[in-house]
């Protein structure tokens, strides 16, 4: 392949937007899982034929220093998209390790628990955890984040949290007979002066739990 058609190649693809990607790959793939697998795959194939094409022409002496510099920025412009990418599925694999470990810990208080935020993704109308006991039901929203995270949550997030499980009970109109409990369970102290006073006034409406999850 000759320098400009490697630089064609490159540029087409790295200059390419990310709705132009989404556009093009939604044709052939339905689900969000088959999306980033194949992006992911494409980026490292991307990666090693940039690498491949360095060094073939670097031993036979037919490229220049500059051009080096260029394609190794375009080959760690790439890293970066993979590991943004990587992040992103750490993130939900960590939200959803603790909707698990949430479960287990009412499962072990001896409640039916329905891992309603695992089954429905982003359907689940912020209720991550139904879990039921007698004529008890438990409502619970998890969040695993991290203490130090310039992330909180305020007491807006909590009365989203509390409308949606209303809007909930009165789609499943069985529940309505049930003893309701609204809980926000975290796993470190990432309340705000405005969400730990709103709870403090509303307590017969919501509750939040603070449980710590072993690295």
């Amino acid at each position: 392949m000759s320098i400009s058609k490697l630089f064609n190649t490159i540029e087409k693809f790295l200059n390419q937007t990310e709705q132009e990607k989404k556009k093009r790959f939604k044709k052939k793939f339905k689900t969000p899982g088959e999306y980033i697998k194949l992006k992911e795959e494409i980026l490292k194939q991307e990666k090693e034929k940039i690498e491949q094409e360095i060094e073939k022409k670097y031993q036979n002496n037919k490229i220049d220093n500059e051009t080096i510099v260029d394609l190794k920025v375009k080959t760690e412009n790439n890293k970066k998209r993979m590991s943004k990418e990587e992040y992103k599925k750490s993130l939900v694999k960590k939200g959803k390790d603790y909707e698990k470990y949430v479960g287990k810990y009412f499962e072990n208080l001896g409640y039916i628990v329905k891992f309603n935020g695992i089954e429905k993704g982003k359907k689940d109308s912020s209720i991550d955890l139904i879990a039921i006991r007698n004529d008890e039901i438990v409502l619970i929203q998890c969040k695993n984040w991290k203490e130090n995270s310039k992330y909180k949550i305020n007491h807006e997030k909590i009365k989203s949290f509390v409308g949606d499980t209303y809007s909930f009970i009165e789609k499943n109109p069985i529940y309505k007979n049930y003893k309701i409990q609204r809980i926000f369970a975290i796993s470190n102290r990432i309340l705000d002066k405005s969400a730990i006073a709103y709870i403090k006034e509303n307590r017969n409406i919501v509750n939040y739990m603070l449980l710590h999850m072993p690295d």
